[in-house]
């Protein structure tokens, strides 16, 4: 049964990606304060030359029900000439940002350290998509094994699972 789990898991989270198309003209101002965020910190060490692909903007999908898409930027996706690490991380993985919509027209940012990101939408609960996140064998108290944590929105504005929550961090 596992073996058979976890293709179709990795499935139904590439079927629910769309690309950066299809994310709302209302994250730009917000995905541009970021990006520059991110600039200004390869540019501060060692006056790095900053990079920003156009498919930083990994997958989108409606965490929380309001009929706006949610963009997830992963970190690693943008690179810096002076650091080789900067924006990859190490063993634990990089930082995902998840930007959910607000009521205001803003958006909040999450982070979370991962390897990837996939998101499943259970049968019958597609209003409930599942944030899955390869993660260090650390995070589960298993060591150096690699391990797997689920998330789903919560109506009290935060991400939440068996093992914690998950506050927007902006």
């Amino acid at each position: 049964m596992k073996k058979r789990l976890f293709p179709a898991m990795l499935l139904a989270g590439l079927a629910a990606a769309p690309l950066s198309a299809q994310t709302p003209a209302t994250f730009s101002d917000t995905y541009s304060d970021f990006v520059e965020t991110l600039r200004a910190r390869c540019t501060g060490f060692e006056n790095g030359a900053f990079d920003a692909p156009a498919e930083a903007i990994s997958r989108t999908t409606d965490f929380n029900g309001d009929g706006i898409t949610d963009p997830i930027v992963e970190e690693w996706r943008f690179s810096c000439s002076s650091s080789a690490t900067m924006f990859n991380g190490g063993t634990g993985g990089s930082y995902v940002h998840l930007f959910v919509s607000q009521p205001d027209g803003g958006y909040s940012r999450f982070e979370f350290l991962a390897y990837a990101t996939l998101i499943v939408t259970p049968q019958g609960r597609a209003n409930r998509p599942v944030l899955l996140l390869p993660e260090h064998g650390a995070n589960c108290d298993v060591t150096a094994e690699p391990c797997y944590a689920a998330y789903v929105w919560s109506e009290t504005g935060r991400f939440v699972s068996p093992g914690g929550v998950v506050e927007a961090s902006q």
